[in-house]
C-alpha cells in the first residue's frame, strides 16, 4: 500500500502574487489524488517535524534566525525567490514532519511506499541560507533520523523534487536495497 502525507498547512504558505511556488500547486495535486483512482492510498495527516531534526541538516543559528523574523501579517522576503507570511513555519515543519514520517513508513515495513504532499518545497535550501523559494531541505531529515540500524544506508534509494517521495526496493528477505 502507498502511504499519502499531507497536510492543510501548506495552503497557508503564502508568496507574493505571480509566484511560481504557490497554494495552487497543492489544490492542483489535492484534486487528481480525489480521483476513484487514487481510493487506495492510505491517507494520513503529516505530523510536525521538531527542530531537533531540522538542526541535523541546518545550522542552529539559521533556524533560530527564521523562527524570529516568522511574519504574524504580511509577507517577508528572504531572498529574491523566498519568502514567509504567517502560515509559513507550520508548513515547513510540517514538511519536514511529513518526510521523516513517510522515511518511517517505508523503512519499516509498514508501506511499499509513499508520498509526501505538501509546500513549500524542500530540496533546494542550503544549511544555512534559503533558496530556491525553499527554507528547509526534508529530504536530508529523513535518512539522518531513522534508527542506527538503518544508518548504514548513505544514499535512500529514493528522490525528492516538488513532493517527496518515499520508495524503498526490499529484497525477498525484506532487507532494502542500497
Amino acid at each position: 500500500m502507498t502511504l499519502l502525507l499531507t497536510h492543510p498547512s501548506s495552503l497557508d504558505h503564502l508568496t507574493p502574487p505571480g509566484h511560481p511556488e504557490r497554494p495552487d500547486r497543492i489544490r492542483a495535486v489535492t484534486e487528481i489524488l480525489g480521483e476513484s483512482r487514487f481510493d487506495p492510498l492510505v491517507r494520513e495527516l503529516a505530523p510536525e517535524g521538531s527542530l531537533d531534526l531540522v538542526t541535523l541538516c541546518h545550522d542552529e543559528h539559521y533556524v533560530g534566525e527564521l523562527r524570529r523574523v516568522a511574519p504574524s501579517t504580511g509577507l517577508i522576503y528572504l531572498d529574491g525567490d523566498t519568502s514567509m507570511s504567517p502560515g509559513t513555519w507550520e508548513a515547513v515543519m510540517r514538511g519536514v514532519g511529513g518526510a521523516v514520517a513517510a522515511t518511517d513508513a517505508v523503512m519499516s515495513g509498514a508501506h511499499n511506499n509513499a508520498f509526501v504532499a505538501v509546500r513549500p518545497p524542500g530540496h533546494h535550501a542550503e544549511t544555512d541560507k534559503p533558496m530556491g523559494f525553499l527554507l528547509f531541505r526534508q529530504r536530508p531529515p529523513s535518512p539522518r533520523a531513522m534508527p542506527s540500524a538503518n544508518t548504514a544506508l548513505a544514499a535512500p534509494p529514493w528522490s525528492t523534487s516538488t513532493f517527496t517521495t518515499a520508495t524503498a526496493p526490499r529484497t525477498s528477505s525484506g532487507l532494502t536495497k542500497a
